[in-house]
């Protein structure tokens, strides 16, 4: 097993969805063979997302449940309607992804899956030959389809999401807001997989001004953050459901800061136009 390889993969994980993994890492015939299984639980006791090769130069990544997961798996199934339109929201923004075919058995539709006890399993095959090597490509995997799949699963199971220090000032803004962030919290920690799947649809460039910080800054993980149009200082204590497609939006650091110069926040709209092209 190679120790820097899983470090770096259960990072890329924890960092788009907020899930902290484990990670096993097997060598055979020269190509890698990756699972990863929430931290807390074995790798047999609830859902496991692995990587491994299909074909010459494809991958398939397949999501399943351990021989000891009924419970787990039941539980799951049995959450409420509005976990499972999140979690499904966030495999529709995956399977609309068009590098890769993402299937769901046994023989379930992407709109109205369900958990089916341990036989439930989501299966995504790269359609096309990941380029970088073999490290870059499980890299990408992680964070572009392990990360999606741990994070839906997550909100079925209530799961305690736990962000990087560095990502919790993404979730509302300003640190003046951290009253109605704990209000969130206590909301089962909703915001992280909506930042999840607010990127998945709207992307990682910065919707006013168009700053894409994983370009402009190689190697380093995106500065991008997500803006709540309705702000959370403005809820008067409520905390209410986002629905990511139209309630939120990226933001780079500057314009984030820039739009809440003023209260109520300027919309995204009037900040535009006092964008100056230098």
């Amino acid at each position: 097993m190679d120790p820097k390889l899983a470090g770096l993969i259960a990072q890329k994980v924890l960092e788009a969805s907020g899930v902290p993994v484990d990670v096993d890492l097997v060598r055979n015939d020269g190509n890698s063979i990756v699972t990863c299984f929430m931290h807390g639980l074995t790798s047999q006791e609830g859902p496991r997302v692995s990587i491994q090769r299909w074909g010459l130069k494809r991958y398939m990544v397949v999501a399943r449940f351990g021989v000891y997961s009924v419970s787990i798996a039941r539980t799951m199934r049995e959450a409420g309607l509005e976990q499972y339109s999140l979690a499904r929201g966030i495999i529709r923004q995956l399977s609309e992804d068009i590098d890769f075919d993402t299937k769901i058995l046994p023989n379930q539709q992407i709109e109205s899956w369900v958990i089916t006890e341990r036989d439930f399993e989501v299966t995504v095959k790269t359609k096309i030959a990941l380029s970088g090597s073999e490290t870059d490509q499980l890299l990408d995997l992680a964070r572009r389809v392990m990360a999606p799949l741990f994070a839906a699963f997550a909100e079925l199971m209530g799961y305690e999401i736990e962000m990087p220090d560095n990502e919790l000032s993404q979730l509302g803004g300003h640190q003046k807001e951290g009253g109605v962030y704990q209000a969130m919290v206590m909301k089962r920690e909703r915001s992280p997989l909506n930042r999840l799947l607010c990127l998945k649809i709207h992307g990682n460039k910065c919707a006013i001004c168009g700053f894409d910080s994983e370009s402009r800054y190689d190697g380093l993980p995106s500065l991008i953050e997500v803006h709540h149009i309705e702000a959370l200082n403005e809820l008067n204590g409520s905390p209410r459901v986002y629905d990511p497609s139209t309630d939120l939006m990226p933001l780079c650091p500057n314009c984030h800061s820039a739009i809440h110069k003023r209260r109520p926040a300027y919309t995204p709209e009037e900040l535009r136009a006092r964008l100056k092209n230098i």
